[in-house]
């Protein structure tokens, strides 16, 4: 990724360029996951040109939801580091720089390998997601909530400890410059993925509305001259289980102690619906502000927010009702 990043030619400056042309039409929608989708693959072929055997991974940041900063992502190893408002601080990336819109290092706005160097961010817990991908909802509902879920890991990484001038990731237009951007989306994507290969699920699942038309599975996706269709029909594109080395290190044991103590209390004291959604109203702000943060920050229509935000309220309360734990959710937690 370094290497094609580093290229004069073609870099990825081209895949910038491409999401900030189509950011808005692609956002707030049900294209948000196929357009996604054909955006990756695009950018793993461009890898391969590199490395034919390249495949793009995907980051579970559910792993270090509550605490995020502390995640192994951003060691040199891997994404690497973060000092709030400075360059990529270390590893293969350091120092990287773009050329779209201007010349200039990729910034981040957090400090990594930090007790909340996101500061009061959270992501969005594992047994929300595993309810979003296996639960009631249907297409509408679950892309609503999950990109309404994603802003929260854009927003950290590009401005949790900013108030002005935030890194590349808080913008829709500068997101792709940052390298974390592909790894959070390929898990974005892994998500849908398991979701059409729920059992009870269609695999070919989609509809819904996007500014005043209902959308269709045959609507072209541009610049990739294919369908939406098309984007669900890829035979040679899976997922692997993630490996549970790098989840053990992602979570300490005094952390595993207390959603253990939490699942125990949940299974012992069955909630209500009232009682549900009075718990997630009263424990979501440290996640949902974020998400709401970002989605105002790039002029995601207020009526579009809201449905999201409705959305994703919802499928968190069936997951608290449910008493649905980390623990319980298979591969969403290792």
């Amino acid at each position: 990724m370094r290497t094609f990043m580093d290229r004069a030619d073609e870099s990825v400056d081209d895949f910038v360029a491409i999401h900030r042309l189509h950011a808005r039409a692609v956002h707030g929608g049900p294209i948000f996951l196929p357009w996604h989708r054909l955006f990756l693959l695009d950018f793993e072929d461009a890898l391969r040109v590199v490395d034919p055997s390249v495949v793009l991974p995907y980051w579970q940041w559910t792993v270090s939801w509550e605490d995020p900063a502390m995640s192994p992502v951003w060691s040199p190893d891997f994404l690497g580091g973060a000092t709030s408002g400075g360059c990529i601080a270390d590893g293969l990336f350091a120092d990287m720089r773009t050329t779209f819109p201007t010349s200039r290092c990729v910034r981040r706005g957090f400090n990594s390998d930090t007790p909340r160097g996101m500061g009061r961010i959270r992501f969005e817990e594992p047994s929300v997601l595993a309810e979003l991908v296996t639960g009631f909802s249907n297409y509408s509902t679950f892309v609503r909530a999950l990109e309404f879920a994603h802003g929260a890991p854009h927003a950290a990484i590009g401005g949790a400890l900013l108030r002005s001038d935030r890194g590349d990731m808080f913008s829709l237009f500068t997101a792709a410059a940052d390298p974390s951007f592909y790894v959070h989306h390929a898990f974005v994507d892994k998500l849908w993925a398991d979701r059409q290969a729920t059992p009870g699920k269609s695999a070919t699942e989609y509809g819904g509305t996007f500014r005043g038309r209902r959308v269709s599975s045959t609507d072209t996706l541009a610049p990739f001259n294919a369908t939406v269709a098309d984007a669900m029909a890829l035979p040679c594109v899976s997922y692997a289980p993630m490996r549970s080395r790098l989840a053990a290190r992602g979570r300490s044991a005094r952390a595993r102690a207390a959603a253990e103590a939490k699942a125990e209390t949940r299974r012992a004291t069955p909630l209500t619906w009232a009682q549900a959604v009075a718990l997630v109203e009263a424990t979501n702000g440290d996640k949902v502000w974020a998400m709401e943060l970002f989605a105002r920050a790039n002029r995601v229509p207020e009526d579009i927010l809201q449905a999201q935000k409705a959305a994703l309220k919802k499928v968190e309360v069936v997951a608290t009702v449910k008493g649905t734990t980390a623990a319980a959710c298979g591969d969403f937690y290792v």
